[in-house]
């Protein structure tokens, strides 16, 4: 059974960040997601599949018995993303990493640990998988297969940041972002807006409290969370469809949504700038992009 386990990757060592999104699986809601995943497992017969998309990286684990070739990778993607790039499609050999047996769950065990992270070291990435485990398995997607190897992973993640010193530092990719934003040189009443209220950008809200930013706006689809999270900020909350209308201009923009499009379109971020001509300071923590390439 070890000789089952596969790995089809796309990361940061093997490509762009920005070019990542091109093998994420685009869906408007759960629902859709739910229902992407159910016909790749079947159209590739997989026995068993976990997806794992982040900030810099998007990962496939499953279980089959039957080879993977190069047709096989080609044709997974672009049943992925149906408008895969040409350009990506001629170079998918160099950009996908294909791993089986146990170099598949030695990949695992270096993902759960962030030894293969951006940051080496951060701790997000063990939720992240915590959460694609839940949702794979909820769903009906991952196995007792997936679920041995991912608690025996989630173990040894625990026991490296436990005996080693890799997690010291606390850096992460959010840290990493915010550290931006103070190296701009924004002052304490800078402008700024947020665009999703997901659990990233309740990390930023954290490192944002604690720098003492104050003059904050959250857009979410669901406005309950922005609620939430300006709450903690002490700032405002509007929807997102709200976010066209808004007229108060901003010096800092941060955006993390489950959007598979670009949120901030070259007109939406003009509209928003409303005439400003000074530095700007954009962050776009999704996967993929949510600010369109054409602003950054």
């Amino acid at each position: 059974m070890l000789a089952n386990y596969k790995i089809l990757t796309v990361t940061h060592k093997h490509t762009q960040l920005k070019e990542i999104g091109d093998f994420v699986i685009k869906a408007a809601d759960s629902r859709a997601l739910k229902a992407r995943l159910e016909a790749l497992k079947a159209g590739f017969q997989l026995d068993e599949l976990l997806y794992l998309p982040t900030c810099n990286r998007v990962m496939y684990f499953f279980t089959t018995a039957q080879p993977i070739t190069s047709q096989f990778i080609s044709r997974f993607f672009q049943s992925v993303n149906p408008e895969l790039p040409t350009a990506a499609l001629s170079q998918i050999e160099d950009v996908v990493q294909c791993l089986e047996g146990e170099a598949a769950l030695e990949h695992l065990l270096d993902v759960s640990a962030s030894i293969d992270s951006l940051v080496i070291g951060e701790r997000q990435i063990l939720r992240q998988l915590r959460e694609a485990f839940d949702q794979c398995w909820e769903w009906g997607l991952a196995g007792n297969f997936i679920r041995l190897a991912y608690q025996q992973a989630v173990v040894a993640a625990k026991a490296v940041y436990s005996n080693t010193r890799i997690g010291e530092k606390q850096i992460s990719v959010v840290s990493l972002a915010v550290q931006k934003l103070l190296n701009a040189g924004l002052n304490k009443n800078a402008r700024i807006l947020m665009v999703g209220a997901g659990q990233t950008n309740q990390l930023v809200a954290k490192f944002l409290v604690k720098h003492a930013f104050d003059d904050i706006v959250v857009f979410n689809r669901t406005l309950g969370k922005a609620e939430q999270l300006a709450a903690l900020l002490g700032g405002k909350a509007q929807p997102l469809d709200a976010l066209p209308a808004y007229t108060s201009g901003f010096d800092c923009l941060i955006v993390c949504t489950g959007a598979t499009n670009a949120v901030i379109t070259p007109e939406l971020y003009a509209s928003l700038l409303q005439g400003e001509k000074g530095r700007k300071v954009a962050i776009d923590l999704s996967v993929p992009r949510n600010i369109s390439e054409a602003v950054v």
